[in-house]
């Protein structure tokens, strides 16, 4: 009787990541200013009798939307910036790294991973704050809730 040799473990495609809060959150903000620099671009470059077509329509609302969550990540940075509390150390994240995966899309996915690792530092950091100084926490984790929420609802455009 011969015995099957177990199957490798797969690795995962998610690398592990390690930046300060403000490093990452500044990060945010630029790949989210990138984004919206590629799709008005691309609305910039629409042939004329296409840009009062649904094409354009579509990237008008993508960067609406996009522009919502630079305001939100906007926001997290000066709550940031007023938190005396201590949010600003190390913060891990995972971040899928697939060669090839580096569509719009994929993009906006990262930047929603690094923000939820960024609110759980946020909560982690709130438990050790003395009572009533919360507040200022909360409103750096509704900033990056909004920031979430925002890239929840961005609908890249298809190409055609």
């Amino acid at each position: 009787m011969t015995t099957k040799e177990p199957k490798a473990t797969r690795r995962s495609r998610n690398a592990k990541h390690t930046g300060s809060f403000a490093d990452l959150l500044a990060g945010v903000q630029s790949d989210l200013d990138d984004l919206h620099e590629e799709i008005d671009s691309w609305l910039q470059g629409l042939p004329e009798n296409l840009q009062s077509g649904s094409k354009a329509e579509e990237l008008q609302t993508c960067l609406d939307q996009l522009d919502a969550a630079r305001d939100a990540a906007a926001s997290a940075e000066s709550a940031l910036e007023d938190l005396e509390g201590d949010v600003r150390g190390d913060v891990t994240y995972y971040q899928d790294e697939r060669k090839g995966r580096n569509s719009r899309a994929d993009r906006l996915w990262n930047v929603s991973a690094i923000v939820s690792a960024l609110v759980g530092a946020v909560e982690a950091a709130k438990e050790k704050v003395a009572e009533g100084e919360e507040d200022e926490f909360a409103v750096l984790a509704d900033a990056l809730n909004d920031i979430e929420n925002e890239c929840g609802s961005v609908e890249f455009p298809g190409m055609y």
